[in-house]
């Protein structure tokens, strides 16, 4: 079975990397694994004042995290029918380079699927600081970088 990591942000850049594998991967029995990370860096610079306040921020990142990947589950359990696909959410709070790797080793990933744009919107950028960030710090893992269009 090819087990198959699709880190999301929720943006349509995301939706258009977990559709391009689910279609590429459609004869093949796979294991998709749905990662957001989310980073909440301030809460370590702060005081135990600005700690209590900031960890309701935290809290509702842990739930928003949450809540957008059971969204994402339920339109998959809603509109993709393929005996040979699973998935599997996993919400972790850390970057996206470090959420990555941290599943990379807990569950023996043979391939990323990721949407990129650049931020700019420029022609000239190919890919997002995501990504980008992501291929260098990766590395014996095959990554499929899925453009905007």
């Amino acid at each position: 079975m090819k087990k198959i990591l699709l880190p999301t942000d929720f943006s349509d850049n995301a939706w258009n990397a977990i559709f391009t594998a689910v279609k590429l991967y459609t004869n093949v029995e796979c294991r998709f694994y749905l990662l957001h990370g989310y980073e909440p860096n301030a809460l370590n610079m702060l005081g135990r004042k600005g700690q209590r306040r900031l960890g309701i921020i935290y809290d509702s990142l842990s739930e928003y995290s949450r809540q957008e990947l059971d969204k994402v589950m339920a339109y998959l359990k809603e509109n993709h029918h393929n005996q040979k696909h699973s998935f599997e959410t996993v919400s972790i709070s850390d970057t996206l380079e470090e959420a990555v790797q941290q599943v990379l080793a807990e569950k023996d990933i043979d391939l990323i699927c990721m949407g990129t744009k650049g931020a700019t919107g420029a022609k000239q950028i190919f890919m997002g600081s995501n990504t980008v960030k992501t291929l260098k710090k990766i590395s014996g893992c095959l990554i499929r970088v899925v453009p905007e269009d």
